[in-house]
């Protein structure tokens, strides 16, 4: 579950406008068959049920840092060519033989390099994951920005606090790209909710035809149609009224759903913006 689905709870007073382990035993031998073997090691007792494909295997969260630099140094532009990570590991003693069908995973996604052994594979095993860090400083003024993007964008027109929906980020913890993508997902995924609440409720407010637009703030219809929007209608209509503007739109409601898919999209690539100087 999302983190910051408990804040849509904050819009209530909006929505509510449309309210067995395998034991050996030997019995009954003489004490000459009880001897062992001269080729058996007696602190093994059981050499023939080890598995081949755990012998000697190389730990792929224990790599040496020389080889760690270089898997580093092979991400260029965010992005990793796979053949390079393999030849990088092949210099790795005991590993000259491996191959892309010991990975089940070798991949850079999201901002993050992951290679995890396949649980066939005879040479590695275990997984190594990889995002680089960002500086503190610049954690700080995204973080600062956020908060006053919210401000404007969405916070102003519904009761949540603003530092609640700020911390539940827990920018505090932000440490790689992998972590602030993380946070920049979760708050288009947050918008994309904000605005669904609304889509949902705009055929019943259609129909109530008993609802008093008169009740709603101002802001609260600009959760439903930008500032420009009701300006550029009222100087179409001549008509001064924003709640008699909006009833005169929701005859409409394809205008009102272009309208929030409008906000949507325009807020999203905000985001996208804020983002991109840090995940670049």
């Amino acid at each position: 579950m999302k983190k910051l689905n408990k804040f849509l709870f904050a819009l209530g007073s909006v929505a509510s406008l449309a309210s067995l382990p395998l034991i050996a035993a030997k019995c009954g031998g003489t004490k000459e068959e009880s001897k062992p073997e001269a080729n058996k090691n007696p602190k093994d007792p059981n050499p023939g049920n080890k598995d081949p494909n755990t012998k000697n295997k190389i730990n792929l969260s224990s790599l040496e840092s020389s080889v760690v630099d270089k898997i580093k140094k092979s991400i260029k532009n965010n992005n990793v060519e796979q053949a390079e990570i393999l030849d990088i590991l092949k210099e790795v003693k005991g590993l000259e033989t491996l191959r892309f069908g010991d990975f089940k995973t070798l991949d850079f996604k999201d901002f993050k390099l992951t290679i995890e052994a396949n649980t066939s594979s005879s040479l590695i095993e275990g997984k190594f994951e990889f995002s680089e860090e960002i500086k503190k400083e610049e954690n700080a003024k995204l973080k600062t920005e956020l908060n006053m993007f919210l401000k404007e964008k969405l916070v102003a027109n519904v009761k949540v606090k603003r530092a609640d929906l700020i911390d539940s980020l827990d920018f505090d913890n932000v440490k790689t790209k992998a972590d602030l993508y993380d946070v920049k997902e979760e708050i288009k995924d947050f918008i994309n909710d904000y605005y669904s609440v609304f889509r949902e409720k705009l055929n019943v407010l259609s129909r109530n035809v008993d609802f008093n637009f008169k009740e709603v703030s101002e802001d609260e219809l600009r959760l439903f149609i930008p500032e420009e929007w009701l300006l550029e209608i009222e100087k179409e209509t001549k008509q001064e009224d924003k709640h008699k503007v909006f009833e005169q739109l929701l005859l409409n409601t394809q205008v009102i759903k272009e309208a929030l898919q409008a906000q949507y999209q325009e807020q999203t690539k905000e985001v996208e913006k804020l983002f991109n100087t840090t995940l670049k």
